[in-house]
């Protein structure tokens, strides 16, 4: 026997069913509540892996669901939530258009980042003197280069209590021109 079974009820028809209990407390503190983007894309990939685990009531968007789809993206709106509970479909197929896009994105600043670079390369063959020096300190604080970085070093002396004490007394006597005596200085 199994240490679950009092965890359900065996029904004659359908098999088990669980066991649920009416009196227990509900939480309080409630759950928050998701973006509509973060909605789309745990929804969308929910949708994914019952797909690929062979869930049968796993269906694709239906035409009419990514024509809703497309025109919510092209609009730039974000879909209620009322369009994403009664249409399934719609939060699979934006989160494949949100994904597409994030990757065209991506691929987008990496063409632009290349693009910059081969012009650097070109410019620092230039005849100008100023423009060719430019184009080499350019080219060399690129992140992937990393030649000229910008670097700030910062340096902690650990120090006792006493010598910074002391340090701090003969700045005081410095500055006031006289010694300084009897003063205790407290943290």
């Amino acid at each position: 026997m199994s240490d679950m079974n009092y965890m359900t009820v065996d029904e004659p028809d359908t098999g088990y069913r669980p066991v649920v209990e009416h009196d227990l407390p509900m939480p309080k503190d409630k759950q928050p509540k998701l973006s509509v983007r973060d909605r789309i894309k745990a929804e969308s990939q929910t949708a994914k892996l019952l797909e690929v685990l062979g869930d049968p009531d796993e269906v694709p968007a239906t035409e009419e669901e990514k024509v809703l789809s497309r025109n919510i993206f092209s609009s730039g709106r974000e879909p209620s939530d009322f369009e994403l509970d009664a249409n399934p479909g719609i939060a699979r197929h934006v989160g494949e258009m949100l994904d597409r896009y994030d990757r065209e994105l991506v691929a987008d600043a990496t063409e632009i980042r290349v693009y910059l670079t081969n012009r650097l390369i070109q410019e620092s063959n230039s005849d100008k003197d100023a423009t060719r020096l430019k184009a080499l300190d350019m080219l060399g604080k690129l992140s992937d280069v990393g030649a000229f970085m910008d670097r700030k070093e910062i340096y902690v002396h650990n120090q006792s209590t006493e010598t910074i004490e002391d340090a701090l007394r003969k700045k005081i006597d410095k500055l006031l021109g006289k010694p300084v005596e009897g003063i205790v200085l407290d943290a």
